[in-house]
This record gives C-alpha cells, sequence and structure tokens, in this order.
C-alpha cells in the first residue's frame, strides 16, 4: 500500500510528509539546511534558469544526459540535455539495486555478511541461455557489499525473490519510479513504467533490478540514489527559484546506511572505480542495458558526494556505451564540480589554497 497524504507517518518503505508546508517542513528537518541560490553559468537544454555549466564542458558530444543536484536540498545546479533528463525515459538497469538491497536488509530477508548466488547451473536451467550474459562467470556466493561492488545478478535475483515481486514493486513506487519526480521549474517531466504481466527472465529481471521493459526517467535516479547520502529523505527537485520540499524519509537508518556503505565500495573496489576523485568519498552504483525501445546499450552511473564545498548527487546516462564510460564521465564531472564548489585543497574558483 502506498502511504496516503498526511503527517509523517510510518507506512511502508517510508515515512509520508509531502504534503507538509515548507516551512513546516524546514522546521521538521531542523535549522542548518543549506538552501543555497543559483549559480551564474550556463543555461543546459531544457532549463530556463542559470546553471553551473560544467556539465555541458563535460559532456559535450555524448548522447545521453546528466543531472547534477545538491544532496541536501534538491536544487538542480548542473546539467546535460535537462529536457531528455526529465522528460525522457530509459530501460532500467543495475542502478535500481540500491533500492533492492534497502528492502531486503529492511525486511530482515538478507544482511550484510550473507553470502548469496552461485546458482548459475539451477538458474540457466530454469530460464534458459538467454540467461547467462546476465551471469558473473564463475560466480561464486557472495556478501551483499561485494555483491554491489560487483554488481552481481544472481545475489540480487535472490534477494529479490525472498521479499517477492508484489513487495519489489512497492518498494520501486515508493522510491518514486512510475511516477514524475515532482521537480519545479525544471520543465515537463516524464513519469516512466513500472513493467507488469512480467513472466519467465523478465520477471527474474523485476525481481532484481526492475527489467529492461521498466522505464526510468534520470530524474527519478537521482532521487533515489541521493536518498542514501542525505539521511534517507525522497528530495523533490527544482530548477531556481525553488525551496526545500522532501516527498519522505526512508524509515530504517540502519538499512540506510549498509547500503551507502556498499555504494562507497563500489568505487573504492568495484564497477564504479572510474569514479573516484582524490580527496573526495564518491559514493555510487553503475547499470548497463540494452534499451527495450531503442536497442542502444546504455551506460549510467548514479550517485553522491562527501566533500566537495557543497556535495551533490549526480546521474549520467551516456547512450550507446557501457557503464564503464558512464562512470568515467561521472568521474571527470566530480572533479570539475570540486574546482566550481570547493573542497579540500581547493577554492571555489578551482584555484589551490593558500596555506
Amino acid at each position: 500500500m502506498i502511504p496516503g497524504p498526511g503527517g509523517a507517518r510510518r507506512e511502508g518503505f517510508i515515512r509520508k510528509v509531502w504534503r507538509e508546508s515548507p516551512r513546516r517542513m524546514g522546521l521538521f528537518l531542523g535549522v542548518g539546511l543549506f538552501l543555497g541560490a543559483g549559480f551564474l553559468g550556463v543555461a543546459a537544454e531544457g532549463a530556463s534558469v542559470p546553471l553551473l555549466g560544467v556539465a555541458p564542458r563535460v559532456l559535450q558530444g555524448t548522447a545521453g544526459c546528466a543531472l547534477v543536484m545538491d544532496l541536501h536540498s534538491g536544487e538542480i545546479l548542473d546539467g546535460w540535455h535537462l529536457a531528455k533528463a526529465f522528460g525522457g525515459s530509459y530501460g532500467a538497469s543495475s542502478v535500481l539495486k540500491p533500492v533492492v538491497a534497502y528492502g531486503a536488509l529492511r525486511a530482515g530477508v538478507i544482511d550484510e555478511d550473507d553470502r548469496l548466488g552461485g546458482q548459475d547451473d539451477a538458474l540457466l536451467k530454469k530460464y534458459g541461455s538467454s540467461l547467462r550474459p546476465y551471469l558473473r562467470p564463475g560466480g561464486a556466493p557472495l556478501s551483499f557489499p561485494a555483491a554491489m561492488a560487483l554488481s552481481d545478478n544472481a545475489f540480487f535475483y535472490e534477494a529479490g525473490g525472498r521479499l517477492g515481486e508484489g513487495e519489489v514493486r512497492r518498494l520501486f513506487i515508493a522510491f518514486g519510479y512510475g511516477q514524475p519526480s515532482g521537480a519545479t521549474g525544471c520543465g515537463p517531466e516524464a513519469s516512466g513504467t513500472l513493467a507488469t504481466r512480467l513472466s519467465g527472465v523478465h520477471a527474474l529481471h523485476f525481481l532484481g533490478w526492475g527489467s529492461p521493459r521498466t522505464r526510468v526517467t534520470a530524474a527519478q535516479v537521482l532521487v533515489a540514489t541521493a536518498a542514501f547520502g542525505n539521511g534517507g529523505k525522497l528530495l523533490r527537485p527544482f530548477c531556481p527559484p525553488g525551496e526545500l520540499r522532501v516527498r519522505g524519509l526512508l524509515d530504517d537508518p540502519e538499512a540506510t546506511a549498509a547500503v551507502r556503505r556498499a555504494l562507497r565500495r563500489v568505487v573504492t573496489a568495484g564497477r564504479g572505480k572510474p569514479a573516484a576523485v582524490p580527496g573526495c568519498q564518491v559514493f555510487g552504483k553503475t547499470g548497463s542495458v540494452v534499451d527495450a525501445l531503442t536497442g542502444r546499450r546504455l551506460g549510467v552511473f548514479a550517485g553522491f558526494t562527501e566533500g566537495l564545498g557543497r556535495d551533490v548527487a549526480l546521474v549520467v546516462v551516456v547512450e550507446g556505451a557501457s557503464s564503464d564510460r558512464a562512470a568515467a564521465l561521472a568521474g571527470k564531472l566530480i572533479r570539475e564540480l570540486r574546482k566550481a564548489l570547493g573542497g579540500p585543497g581547493q577554492d571555489k574558483k578551482g584555484g589551490q589554497k593558500s596555506p
């Protein structure tokens, strides 16, 4: 059941607070959330407001889209092809695995030390050889952090299977998939779609990461991933002028923290290594999929930072490339954002700080 309107009640997977007024929301979340003004820069496609202008320089000539959002307020700071990021949709990929993991940890059907997967022969016998490209060669069982780092499908198929399709669907909806993100001032939004009437291998994919038949937007991925970096807040993005709006709060801090730790390992020891930036902690998840509508490969990186002068959540979608390319572009984007926003060893203009 999706929680109805009202105050901060525990229902489903999140505490719904999005009907609160901005003033009451500010009091609820506490004083001190930084609502920075918009930065001057180059306006990206689809935006009528000035943005930082870093993303267009980094991603020039790249097919796809990107968004950069203040991690704590939801302000869109920068982007590439914003009209596509908010108004277009893509096939789901492994960037939805953190949502499945949160639900499984919250329900107690897995813990961080459980070793799942390693049942390749049984899976292939049941679902056929079309599943083989989705399985890790020599797939021994992995712990949750290792499975997230390596994006091991077999682990998440089993974790989602322990929840069941209905519960996984409720999870995706609670995190905002299948509905617009509620962004303001950023142009028309697509809602995406959660795949239905699934059977065979497509039903298996849905349990682990949503399946290629599920359509998601870059904005939805951005908001869902950011929640693991900002204390569990599911934000409503806004292009300036605007103000903080929170749709809900993840209601299990321990599960949220466990997913956050795993997202850090993705970048330090997993598929997201190309996104690493010295002097800044980067957390994230990679995803690759062949889009069911276009037939093109998509590479995705979604994550957030800790250690910039103003920490951000970001998503990079690259059409016609793998997740390695998306992660590398995300790393380059974060390095350039560090120059613009400041951070350890940098002033906000990108120069070295004086000793």
